[in-house]
C-alpha cells in the first residue's frame, strides 16, 4: 500500500471511530421511527460526562461539531449491519484489545442511555417492540467480534445442550453472501428474531470463541433439545458479561 492509500485508509478508520457514538445513537434513537429532541439533549449531555470520554475523545480526532457528526451518520443509516461490522473490524483492527472492549462497552452503555430518555429500551425495559430486540440483536452481534480470525473456522462437534451453552458462546453477525454457504451446516438464525432466514439478508451465527480458534455452533445441535432462542439469549448473556466487565 503506497503512501498517499495508507493515510486514505487511516482517515477513514479515523472517521468510523469518529462516527460511533452518533451512529449508534441514530440507531437506538430512531428505533421507533423518529428521532426528538429530548433524546437530541439527552445525547449532548452524555457526551459531557467522564465515562464516555473514550468516545468524546474519538469523536475529537476529526475536529467535527456534533451536528456534523450527525450528519455524516445519517448516510450510514443507509446500511446499518455493514455499518455495524465495518466499525467492529475497525475498533478491534486500530485499538488495543483492552481499549476495544472499553470502546464497545461504552457505546452500549450510550444506546440504554439514549433508549431510557424515550421509554423502554431493546429487551430491556417495558415499553419493547420487535424493532428494538431487532436493533439490539444486530448491535450486540456486530460488537461481539473479539478480533479472532474466523478464517477458515469450522463448525465443532457439540451434541449436548452443556456443550453448546458455555462460556464461550457468542453471537456473531454475518453478511448475506455468507449464507448461502453456511445454511444447514451452522446455527443461525434471522436479524429479525423468528422469522424465516433469506438469502439476501445479514443472519445472526454463533460462535464458541476460544483462545486459539473461532468454531461455529453446529445446525445439528439445535432443535427441540436445544431451541435457538436459548442459544440467543446465553451468547447475548455472556457478551453483556464480557463488555460489563470492561467497563
Amino acid at each position: 500500500m503506497n503512501t498517499s492509500a495508507a493515510e486514505s485508509a487511516d482517515s477513514r478508520d479515523l472517521e468510523h471511530l469518529a462516527c460511533a457514538a452518533p451512529f449508534v445513537f441514530l440507531l437506538v434513537a430512531a428505533a421507533d421511527g423518529s428521532i426528538d429532541k429530548k433524546e437530541l439533549k439527552r445525547f449532548s449531555q452524555l457526551m459531557a460526562q467522564d465515562e464516555y470520554a473514550i468516545l468524546t475523545a474519538a469523536m475529537a480526532q476529526v475536529g467535527w461539531s456534533i451536528e456534523q457528526l450527525l450528519a455524516a451518520c445519517k448516510e450510514r443509516l443507509k446500511d446499518p449491519v455493514n455499518e455495524l461490522m465495518a466499525l467492529a473490524k475497525v475498533v478491534d483492527s486500530r485499538l488495543p484489545a483492552d481499549t476495544a472492549l472499553q470502546f464497545k462497552a461504552a457505546l452500549l452503555k450510550l444506546g440504554h442511555a439514549i433508549a431510557q430518555a424515550s421509554g423502554g429500551f431493546l429487551g430491556f425495559g417495558k415499553k419493547i417492540d420487535k424493532q428494538e430486540a431487532t436493533m439490539l440483536a444486530v448491535i450486540v452481534a456486530a460488537f461481539s467480534q473479539s478480533g479472532a480470525s474466523e478464517a477458515g473456522a469450522q463448525a465443532e462437534r457439540s451434541g449436548t445442550p452443556e456443550a453448546v451453552l458455555n462460556d464461550e458462546l457468542f453471537p456473531a453477525l454475518k453478511p448475506a453472501d455468507w449464507v448461502t454457504d453456511a445454511r444447514g451446516h451452522v446455527a443461525m438464525q434471522s436479524i429479525f428474531l423468528g422469522d424465516e432466514i433469506k438469502d439476501n439478508e445479514p443472519v445472526i451465527g454463533y460462535v464458541h470463541d476460544n483462545p486459539q480458534t473461532v468454531a461455529f455452533v453446529p445446525f445439528e445441535s439445535i432443535g427441540d433439545h436445544l431451541p435457538i432462542a436459548d442459544v440467543h439469549k446465553h451468547a447475548m448473556d455472556n457478551l453483556e458479561r464480557r463488555l460489563a466487565a470492561a467497563q
